[in-house]
């Protein structure tokens, strides 16, 4: 059979472009990139300490969750989503599968469940690289917002850098240098001592109570609990040779309450107790709770009246860490028109002696000029005004238990009625929002659905 010569033609340039085509390099489908979360806990906290960055852990029921799988889709394999877990934390993914293969990991998820109070899912914590809770938050916070395309969740990408920037800062172990200033300290701001006591054998390797005593001291929740309610002093057993005064001191004390010698022990009592208030001789620092629940539980309680002003910092936040408050910070001098005015129409009144006072914790930093303030007082005020940029009086910062400032105030007219109505805002919105803190934390309850 003869081809038409322009049926010729044209099959001669197909077969021609056709052998073009397949000398060209296939060009791969792009890859769809996606977060790689972690399923071990420790070793996200591993990384996370090495880097120095939070863990984003996400607590999900992959296959059979419908809001996890809303999130998934709309969210978290958004670029955006990506691009901040890559520049700000590590990804850690604590998965409740429906279909049941979850085999090597089950029981650490289920650990970690009981662990973080973890009620509904999908549910996402910040974890310090202790594995401690710095803010927590559920499907509500981070979904698509309904003029966002799926994606684009730049609501949720805005939440997560909020709750990065409200992140405690890490804190030094406030230790005092002797026994004798840790006895003054704790009179001074009406806290107990707390005495780390440890006991080498420099023959010998360091036993697993002598690393866990090192572990503890450089653990933030640890930290902030101590740096909070004690006076802290760490020593070892002194040598019977040793006649310095501390020594002395400290062979004094062990005397005093009868401490036999042991690798490590912490003992805490309140100067001027004939006994100790506790006694611990073991601990496990990859689980901390129950010796911090334990050590909360032996703090004598400190007595607050509402009514009464402080002008002592850190005994305003034991007394946080002790009862469901927050603080108010008043910044205050003598000389001032307007601190008169903040006092006489609204301070003094009747109206703000009813909620503040239950609601708040009461300090006033005094900063008149000419009064005689010690050492530690003048410090203090110097170091409250620097940390919120304090410039003028009167001024009322507003804090929560965690440290965070949750609003501020000042001289406003109207009386109390209009104070206390921006008191009462601050105070809810802080009280419903979901960057949680240890005293604060709760069962969380199940996110509203849309």
């Amino acid at each position: 059979m003869m081809m038409h010569p322009k049926t010729h033609r044209c099959a001669f340039v197909l077969t021609g472009l056709l052998a073009i085509v397949l000398a060209v390099p296939a060009q791969a489908a792009p890859v769809a990139r996606s977060v790689t979360w972690l399923k071990s806990f420790d070793a996200a906290c591993r990384i996370a300490k090495q880097k120095d960055r939070l863990v984003l852990a996400y607590f999900s029921g992959s296959d059979w969750e419908p809001y996890c799988q809303k999130l998934q889709k709309e969210v978290l394999s958004s670029d955006n989503f990506i691009k901040w877990v890559d520049a700000n934390v590590i990804p850690f993914n604590c998965d409740f599968p429906g279909n049941n293969k979850q085999d090597l990991f089950k029981k650490q998820n289920e650990d970690l469940k009981t662990r973080f109070q973890v009620s509904v899912v999908p549910m996402f914590l910040l974890l310090d690289n202790d594995g401690e809770v710095v803010a927590r938050f559920s499907y509500d916070q981070v979904k698509l917002q309904e003029n966002e395309p799926v994606g684009k969740p730049v609501a949720a990408i805005e939440f997560l850098d909020n709750a990065l920037k409200n992140k405690p800062d890490q804190e030094k172990l406030l230790v005092q240098p002797s026994l004798a200033a840790a006895v003054d300290y704790a009179k001074a701001h009406k806290l107990p001592v707390l005495f780390l006591l440890t006991r080498p054998d420099p023959a010998k390797p360091p036993t697993p109570m002598h690393k866990e005593a090192d572990k503890l001291v450089d653990l933030q929740r640890f930290i902030r609990w101590a740096n909070i309610n004690v006076s802290f002093y760490k020593a070892k057993w002194p040598d019977p040779s040793d006649k310095t005064e501390d020594a002395t001191l400290v062979k004094g004390l062990i005397e005093k309450f009868k401490l036999g010698p042991a690798d490590a022990q912490m003992v805490l009592y309140v100067p001027g107790e004939a006994g100790f208030r506790s006694r611990t001789l073991a601990w496990n620092t990859t689980e901390l709770k129950p010796l911090m629940t334990k050590l909360q539980k032996d703090l004598p309680l400190i007595e607050y009246r509402g009514i009464d002003w402080l002008n002592d910092v850190r005994l305003a936040r034991a007394i946080m860490s002790q009862q469901p408050k927050r603080a108010m910070f008043l910044y205050f001098t003598d000389g001032s028109e307007f601190c008169q005015k903040l006092e006489t129409e609204i301070l003094k009144t009747e109206e703000f002696s009813g909620w503040p006072f239950h609601a708040f914790v009461l300090v006033k930093l005094d900063y008149s000029k000419g009064a005689d303030r010690p050492k530690w007082l003048e410090d203090q005020n110097k170091g409250q005004a620097d940390l919120y940029g304090i410039r003028g009086y009167p001024y009322c910062i507003l804090v929560n238990p965690k440290g965070q400032k949750i609003g501020e105030a000042k001289y406003m007219k109207g009386g109390p009625k209009t104070f206390l109505a921006e008191l009462k805002k601050v105070y809810d919105k802080d009280t419903e929002r979901r960057l949680l803190t240890g005293q604060d934390e709760v069962i969380a309850t199940p996110p509203t659905r849309d």
